[in-house]
């Protein structure tokens, strides 16, 4: 089956003031992938979905997106779910109205949600599986649940791409599982690109790896499979070697990418 490209990021560079942080970034997303972005701290992981998300502008090179519905603009193309998400104790805002917000770009000015609008933003909270939560205040949730939450209201702007930046930071291993499970049925549809230190649990799914830092050399699951058993052995006894990557920094499992052998 050919592969149906959503985005496409060329020859992309971005700095923080004199700070370079991503440099020459070439990467294709295509309907249907789940990647698992790693790499140690500070290397640029967050930055690159940023700019995906168009929350940040390259200094130079593009996000290029396959509709040209969204050739401009990537807010409802792409689904940004933050790493951080706070809600003071004394603002009362509820399940239901998080995931409106999804829909505000398809509502016109003045006026309130239409039949249409509500339909997605129930499913969207059917599909996470928090639709009984849904007039319940997001500061009585978990850190799991409001995890589903920004994620429904991701779906409910119809997003082709949805981006996480480090999702399972405040869940426990049942939430994870969970949570990458549910991801894993819904992207047959989509793109799914994960920011992650812990690919134990994440692995079972992704269908690639992306290594960030600074430059960018994306894995598929089979290459990275491949490395491993020669690390690992050809046991058979083996299973799943790939899930004993863990919190291992990914330049120790894979070959070096750029050339930075030890002294």
């Amino acid at each position: 089956m050919t592969d149906i490209n959503l985005l496409k990021i060329e020859n992309l560079n971005f700095s923080y003031g004199e700070n370079k942080v991503l440099t020459d970034v070439n990467l294709s997303i295509n309907k249907g992938d789940f990647i698992s972005v790693i790499g140690p701290n500070g290397s640029g992981k967050s930055t690159l979905l940023k700019l995906i998300a168009g929350i940040l502008k390259p200094d130079s090179g593009e996000v290029k997106f396959s509709s040209p519905n969204f050739s401009e603009n990537a807010s409802h193309f792409v689904g940004y779910v933050p790493q951080n998400f706070s809600i003071k104790e004394e603002f009362p805002i509820s399940v239901l109205d998080v995931v409106k917000i999804g829909r505000i770009g398809y509502i016109p000015k003045f006026q309130r949600c239409q039949k249409k609008d509500l339909e997605k933003i129930k499913e969207s909270l059917e599909l996470m599986e928090i639709w009984h939560l849904k007039d319940k205040k997001m500061n009585e949730l978990s850190g799991g649940q409001k995890q589903r939450v920004l994620i429904a209201r991701a779906l409910a702007t119809e997003a082709k791409v949805l981006l996480f930046d480090e999702p399972s930071s405040s869940i426990d291993v049942d939430g994870q599982t969970k949570l990458y499970r549910i991801l894993n049925q819904i992207k047959k549809e989509l793109a799914i690109m994960v920011v992650t230190h812990d690919i134990s649990i994440i692995s079972n799914y992704i269908t690639g790896i992306l290594c960030v830092n600074e430059k960018v050399i994306y894995h598929t699951k089979n290459e990275v499979k491949k490395d491993l058993a020669k690390m690992l052995g050809e046991a058979k006894d083996k299973l799943c070697p790939y899930d004993l990557i863990l919190q291992m920094v990914p330049y120790k499992v894979l070959e070096s990418h750029w050339g930075d052998e030890e002294e």
